[in-house]
């Protein structure tokens, strides 16, 4: 028969698991020793003959446990003594835990036999303690812990608390004999003689009073301690130095950038940094580029409200966060080209015994130097590897019947975006000098890096093939007598896509990188020609003497040698300007291309659901209505079709998770699941995310040592219209994102539940997206993983009651509740490996910017039997769960172009697609037509409509 003490945390327990799931933590912990020392305390409320007989039935209840008193002449006479409340001895650890049930213990300490409390007085020691039931659980859980930080308890995060009933953490061994006492301020301990204010009571006009707080103040908090061992020492956390309070401008610096300038001589050198101003500027305002280029930044570009930059030096970069128009200054964000994560090296086989012939190698086809068979080649001039019957993409798509009957594209322009051509020239071999140039098969290479750089030289290729050259060859089979351009676009340059959206448009501008080039090189004209005269009036000065004085002798052959190297220098200065000139005339040949095809991809830095500037542009031109078909108009000529924008679904498919935000339990940490949702094997809550890494198609648990993880949250919010916008620079609801490593997944040393903290995000949340009436923020972690294992994220943060600032005085009309819907996206900072998130993902997780835009045709993969890729990304947003995307499915079964490389997923895909839309525009098929021309239905495999071909 359980005590009345048992039969009350019995009804305390059933009903606080009443409002959770009935699935159970399954936390592995470590084989218990065979016996503790214990440390009771006791409390025997009665008189002296009374109390000897209460306490020899609790020592005969004792003595059924197995417990073995250990006498000192301290408690001899302690069955006498009624000030007599510590008793100590052995016990074995199954029945340990049953002395609470005797009604008049207070608490136990218990430790493993033969433990000794450190010497060292500051060394931790790991404990867990087991609280009281009370109906309010939760809170006595928050008010303890409050309670116990006062005697320097540190708490653990993420293990399972079982319903709040368990608080672990580490104490200052010193400390550690105090929690046998009464937390709450009593004559029986008085442990907290300074109570925290956190728990004492205060009256409705908010003065203080010595009162505890309920729960606390009513129930003993703490029933069990159990020593779990001497605490080794934590992973060290590296956190950013502290601001000054009169530096509050630096927190507009991110934490990357933070961490970035605190490296050696990146303050000192050229650093290029994107500043987020604080309102985006209209197309006819300059203003905004005086204070930036007042501090040296030289402006390469921008996008909305975000420009790119180049600072003299890193340092600069808190010289400019003073400027009240930036409401923060970043490290670039990158592009994610879709191909990265699907180059997979081929099988290696054994060589077969029959040698290949030596005719075989001719795939020098790519090399020929006939013009015409370069740039009209035709797929099977290409010499590639026969498809069979049911992996033939153009037959399996209807191109096939399409090229039988001469639609290959001719008359069409494609353009396509990438940041990787490697090897193209070798591919599409120019004709020689003095041969005819085919109206039809032309391909053109324009570098854009070079804009961004003063000397306007292009940046190296990296390897000998890329991503681009492979999509150029997919599009080139698919539509072999299209014309092609091959742009070149820096990863961190997402302005330099919408500037080649505004060249395709015909729109007469030049960019921000242009106007920078020209007047740094007018700048450089203008000090050169000053240098030229005074170096002209030193030559004519030198010449005027003659005689043979070694001294008039070097004046006159040093000013002819500056004379020789200022014509140096001149020529510098006009191929500097040839290659400006030549870059605006290859931008301007873009005008009224039919297709584009963009193989850049951001997952974060930009606002999802079509709402950043990238999207936002190609829906603003892309989504106007075209006739279908052209019309002599009187007033004014038609305007042209808009060009069919493609772009990758993208291959980041279980790299994200987004849903409502939900804390069921009000501790503080977002749960990614419900709780009515089972636990996975082996997990103990749903707080937890763990993070994994694919490996020949498996998802491996342990991360390696040294791999860089970059972990990023973004989340909308609604605001008060009537505030302004220099009030939510900082977001309602700031969400915390938190890297931790299991100690021991497997239970040997210690149990399973117990996690370190690796990292978390610092500092503000970046804004994204500023409107009256919502903001969009985002918050990044990027950690180079300090030792190998098994690591999860967790994200900390709590639901607003209001639409106003915290801190901000708000009436109770205006407490309204909102749904909060964050996006956590995973990924390798070093782009090693495929990181996926492993318990918790989204189907539906979203396609990456700009494929998200409305208007644009965002194509998914898919593999010879017709159905999308696992890793083919799809849906359109967090808050976009009515659109479809991706709106096509295209074969990624292409031939291997490369002999060391094999690429599936998107990017072949999309640039197959293209290719078959410039076969299908050669054929009369409208632009206005596409995608619903392609597939019956949103998100079909794409083949040309049967009927059409019959025509």
């Amino acid at each position: 028969m359980p005590s009345r003490l048992g039969q009350i945390g019995l009804i305390t327990a059933l009903w606080w698991l009443a409002g959770f799931s009935t699935a159970t933590a399954q936390v592995i912990t470590p084989k218990l020793p065979e016996k503790y020392d214990a440390q009771i305390r006791y409390r025997i409320l009665a008189d002296r003959n009374e109390r000897v007989l209460i306490y020899e039935q609790m020592s005969k209840y004792f003595a059924s446990l197995g417990f073995v008193e250990k006498f000192d002449e301290d408690n001899d006479l302690a069955a006498f003594d009624v000030h007599a409340e510590m008793m100590l001895g052995t016990i074995p650890s199954k029945d340990a835990r049953k002395l609470i049930d005797d009604r008049r213990v207070q608490t136990v300490i218990l430790a493993p036999a033969g433990f000794k409390i450190p010497e060292d007085s500051k060394q931790r020691v790991r404990v867990s303690l087991t609280l009281n039931s009370n109906q309010d659980q939760l809170l006595l859980f928050k008010q303890t812990r409050t309670a116990l930080a006062a005697l320097g308890f540190e708490a653990d995060i993420g293990y399972d608390p079982k319903r709040f009933t368990l608080l672990i953490g580490t104490i200052p061994a010193a400390q550690l004999p105090k929690l046998i006492r009464d937390l709450r301020a009593q004559p029986s301990g008085w442990v907290l003689t300074d109570p925290p204010a956190e728990l004492l009571q205060r009256l409705p006009d908010g003065t203080g009073t010595p009162n505890l707080v309920r729960p606390f103040a009513d129930t003993l908090p703490v029933r069990v301690v159990e020593v779990l061992s001497v605490a080794e020492a934590p992973p060290a956390i590296v956190k950013l130095p502290p601001i000054a309070p009169d530096q509050k401008f630096q927190e507009k610096l991110t934490s990357d950038l933070r961490r970035k300038l605190a490296e050696d001589g990146v303050k000192d050198a050229p650093l290029r940094v994107e500043i987020v101003l604080s309102a985006e500027p209209s197309e006819i305002d300059t203003e905004w580029r005086v204070p930036l280029v007042q501090a040296g930044a030289s402006i390469e570009g921008r996008i909305g409200s975000v420009v790119s930059v180049t600072l003299p030096t890193g340092g600069k970069a808190f010289e400019m966060a003073a400027q009240e128009q930036i409401v923060s200054i970043r490290l670039p964000r990158s592009a994610r080209v879709v191909v990265t994560d699907l180059v997979r090296e081929p099988k290696k086989e054994e060589p077969k015994k029959e040698e290949p012939k030596k005719e075989e190698p001719k795939k020098e086809a790519f090399k020929t130097e006939d013009p015409k068979k370069v740039l009209q080649i035709s797929a099977d001039e290409l010499q590639l590897p026969k498809a069979s019957p049911d992996d033939d993409p153009l037959k399996n798509t209807g191109l096939d019947r399409l090229h039988a009957i001469n639609r290959k594209g001719q008359g069409v322009h494609v353009v396509i975006l990438d940041t990787d051509f490697a090897g193209w020239e070798q591919r599409f071999p120019k004709p020689k000098p003095g041969s005819p140039v085919p109206k039809f098969g032309q391909v053109n290479f324009l570098d854009l890096t070079a804009e961004r750089q003063r000397d306007v030289m292009p940046d190296e290729m990296p390897g000998e093939f890329g991503s681009g050259t492979n999509a150029a060859l997919a599009v080139r089979l698919a539509a072999p007598l299209a014309n092609i351009t091959l742009v070149r676009i820096p990863a961190d340059a997402p302005y330099q896509l919408i500037n080649v959206g505004r060249y395709v448009r015909g729109d007469q501008f030049r960019s921000e990188g242009l106007n920078t080039r020209r007047n740094e090189l007018a700048a450089d004209f203008e000090e050169y020609q000053n240098r030229r005269k005074k170096a002209n009036e030193e030559y004519r000065a030198a010449f005027t003497n003659f005689d043979e004085d070694p001294k008039a002798e070097k004046r006159r052959v040093d000013s002819q040698k500056a004379l020789e190297k200022l014509d140096v220098e001149e020529k510098g200065l006009h191929g500097r300007m040839d290659r400006i000139d030549r870059i605006e005339i290859g931008l301007n040949m873009l005008k009224g291309a039919n297709v584009v095809v963009g193989l850049l991809s951001w997952n974060t830095g930009f606002a999802l659901d079509a709402a950043s500037p990238m999207s936002r542009f190609l829906d603003d031109w892309l989504a106007v209505s075209k006739p279908m078909m052209k019309t002599r108009r009187l007033t004014r000529p038609t305007p042209d079709a808009t060009p069919v924008w493609f772009q990758p679904a993208g291959d980041q498919r279980g790299q994200t998770w987004t849903g409502l935000f939900a804390d069921a339990d009000n501790n503080g940490a977002m749960e990614f699941a419900p709780t009515t949702e089972s636990l996975l094997p082996g997990r103990w809550n749903r707080e937890l995310n763990f993070i994994g890494v694919e490996q020949d198609g498996k998802d491996l648990a342990d991360l390696p040592a040294g791999a860089k993880i970059r972990v990023s949250i973004q989340w909308r919010e609604p605001h008060d219209p009537d505030l302004s916008e220099a009030d939510y620079r900082a977001p309602i609801t700031p969400l915390k994102l938190q890297l931790v490593r299991q100690r021991d997944p497997f239970g040997e040393k210690s149990a399973s539940d117990e996690i370190d903290l690796i990292a978390e995000s610092e500092g503000s949340p970046e804004r994204l997206q500023i409107d009256p009436n919502f903001g969009i923020y985002e918050h990044s972690l990027e950690v180079t993983l300090p030792a190998g294992g098994r690591y999860a994220l967790r994200v900390e943060g709590s639901l607003p009651k209001s639409l106003r600032p915290p801190g901000m005085p708000t009436l109770d009309a205006q407490q309204i509740r909102w749904e909060l819907r964050p996006r956590v996206y995973v990924e390798s900072a070093d782009g090693k490996g495929r990181v996926r998130l492993m318990d918790y993902r989204s189907p539906n997780g979203g396609v990456p910017v700009p494929a998200d835009a409305r208007s644009v045709v965002t194509v998914g993969a898919a593999g010879p039997d017709g159905k999308a890729r696992s890793a083919s990304s799809n849906g359109a947003g967090p808050l976009a769960e009515l659109a479809v995307k991706p709106n096509l499915l295209s074969p990624d079964y292409l031939p291997k172009w490369n002999d060391d490389i094999e690429i599936r997923g998107t990017m072949p895909a999309t640039a197959f697609t293209a290719g078959l839309t410039a076969s299908l525009l050669s054929a009369g098929v409208h632009s206005n037509q596409f995608p619903s021309f392609l597939s019956p239905k949103p998100g079909g495999v794409i083949r040309i409509p049967e009927e059409w071909l019959k025509r």
